[in-house]
């Protein structure tokens, strides 16, 4: 039996034959989308239904073979706690690292900004990524846009406060003003993983905006952390 499990996370079953045909003797299974909110409650489920801690995860839109599952088991078996070969469009990552940092956050609306949050959080935690664009992709349009727009942006600058320098596009600090939701998902017991520390040993070709975020200062707001302060004192009484 394999340690790892491989999901297609979408709501066109027709197209799983073909990408099964593809990634043979690899196992896919099919997660089914139809009845989900957003793209984070979509993952979210999905991993906590997977009976293994690794699990790789792809959308319909991506033709990978399975070179692509080996690497991806291959890199996160070196220390990555997330790797994307397709960034979010083909990902794996072991169940620790949802319990290090959290479950992907469903208070965005539809998909779009819940990829930087993520990404942002690893960062956060001090832990290793590897993305990249190696995974065959068929570009269409995104069934969880609304008129062309990614409604999640409302919710990614509610939750991140955004300073920006003088005369740039980019931000130079994120100041976190929100805690990270809990949901009821069950992963089981904790696993020991040592994952690869530091966001200068992480990899990522051709994604500017992941890019961006690795030279941004990311902190929590004075609430909060007064917040866990008071809350440690009042454990430690």
């Amino acid at each position: 039996m394999n340690n790892y499990s491989i999901y297609l996370i979408s709501n066109k079953p027709h197209v799983f034959n073909e990408m099964q045909a593809e990634l043979a003797p690899e196992t896919l299974n099919f997660f089914d989308g139809s009845n989900v909110k957003n793209f984070s409650q979509l993952v979210n489920s999905c991993v906590a239904s997977s009976p293994t801690e690794t699990v790789i995860l792809m959308s319909d839109k991506v033709r990978p073979t399975p070179v692509h599952i080996h690497k991806t088991l291959e890199l996160l078996d070196s220390g990555y706690a997330f790797v994307g070969l397709r960034l979010f469009r083909f990902f794996g990552f072991k169940k620790e690292l949802l319990r290090r940092i959290g479950f992907f956050d469903e208070r965005f609306i539809g998909t779009g900004y819940e990829d930087y949050d993520f990404v942002v959080r690893m960062i956060e935690n001090n832990l290793a990524f590897y993305t990249e664009e190696s995974v065959p992709y068929i570009d269409s349009p995104s069934q969880w846009t609304v008129n062309g727009h990614y409604p999640g942006y409302t919710h990614w600058c509610e939750k991140w406060k955004h300073y920006w320098q003088h005369d740039s596009r980019i931000p130079t600090k994120l100041e976190r003003t929100m805690r990270e939701e809990q949901y009821s998902y069950n992963l089981g017991k904790s696993i020991p993983t040592k994952f690869i520390e530091g966001k200068h040993n992480s990899y990522n070709t051709n994604y500017p905006h992941v890019n961006a975020f690795y030279d941004m200062e990311i902190v929590s707001s004075a609430k909060l952390r007064y917040e866990r302060i008071t809350t440690d004192l009042r454990i430690g009484e």
